[in-house]
């Protein structure tokens, strides 16, 4: 199993992770502008397909609406790895998208944040009057966010896999890829999913 990592090789995952923080850079960049005509068009698909999935109050039905969206990005982008350029187009667009969906949650001006659940919650307890200390962390919140970062070396598994096809050639076989994906990348993404739906349960009101 750790060989099928290995033989993906070190230059195309490093070839993609370079474009990819490129791309997102530029695409957070480019979201301070709210007349970017492309950051509507994601803020369309966030507000109208996958916001409206993660405020569920289902623990299940959340993790699969984040699975389908991380895993469909991640087909596409190994599929357009087999055609003529189509991997640095399928990573740009990746890291352009990601740097706008960034900018527009964490960003006031697209008022977006409170919508996602991400700003502060309105029950938070408030610090405890006699030492003075805020209210200790919600392990399940650490939890969740920790089992999120899962998804930072699926990233870098499909990066690999989608550069080495074309762009930065590993000579794996399609079958290999495939299985590579089926074996690693399904289920790191799926308990990513798992804890990212936990955490987002957690902090916000439903």
């Amino acid at each position: 199993m750790i060989e099928d990592l290995a033989s993906i090789g070190w230059r195309p995952t490093l070839i993609g992770l370079v474009v990819l923080l490129i791309g997102t850079i530029a695409g957070w960049g480019m979201a301070a502008d709210r007349e970017f005509t492309p950051a509507h068009w994601l803020r369309w698909w966030l507000e109208r397909i996958i916001l409206p999935g993660l405020r569920q109050r289902s623990w299940l039905a959340r993790l699969v609406v984040i699975l389908l969206n991380n895993a469909t990005i991640c087909v596409l982008l190994i599929w357009a790895g087999g055609v003529p350029a189509g991997a640095w187009i399928g990573v740009v667009i990746v890291g352009l998208s990601l740097g706008a969906a960034l900018r527009m949650l964490s960003d006031p001006r697209w008022e977006m944040a409170d919508y996602a659940g991400l700003s502060e919650p309105a029950d938070r307890s408030p610090p405890d009057p006699e030492s003075g200390m805020p209210p200790a962390p919600d392990r399940l919140v650490a939890l969740g966010v920790l089992l999120n970062l899962l998804e930072l070396p699926a990233i870098t598994i499909v990066l690999g896999l989608t550069m080495g096809r074309l762009a930065a050639p590993n000579h794996l076989a399609p079958a290999d890829i495939w299985r590579i994906f089926a074996c690693w990348v399904v289920p790191l993404l799926a308990i990513a999913a798992g804890g990212e739906s936990l955490w987002l349960g957690r902090r916000r009101t439903f």
